[in-house]
C-alpha cells in the first residue's frame, strides 16, 4: 500500500495519517471532525488526539484474526 495524498482521503473513516509538526513526524491514525483532521498526538508527554494538517495518508491494515 502507497502514501496517497491527503486531499484524497476518505473524511467518514479512521485512517493512518503522516504530518510533520515542529521537530517531528507523525504516522498515526486520524479521524475528520469539525472540517478538520485530527491524530493521535504520540510526540508529546500527554497522549491525546490533536488538530494537525496531515500530508499523506493510507487505509488501517486489517486487524489480526482472532
Amino acid at each position: 500500500m502507497e502514501w496517497q495524498p491527503i486531499k484524497s482521503a476518505p473524511k467518514g473513516q479512521t485512517i493512518l495519517a503522516f504530518a510533520k509538526v515542529d521537530n517531528c513526524n507523525f504516522i498515526t491514525v486520524a479521524f475528520w471532525q469539525d472540517e478538520r483532521w485530527f491524530m493521535l498526538d504520540s510526540c508529546s508527554h500527554s497522549l491525546g488526539f490533536r488538530a494537525v494538517q496531515p500530508t499523506h495518508w493510507m487505509p488501517l491494515p486489517n486487524p489480526p484474526a482472532v
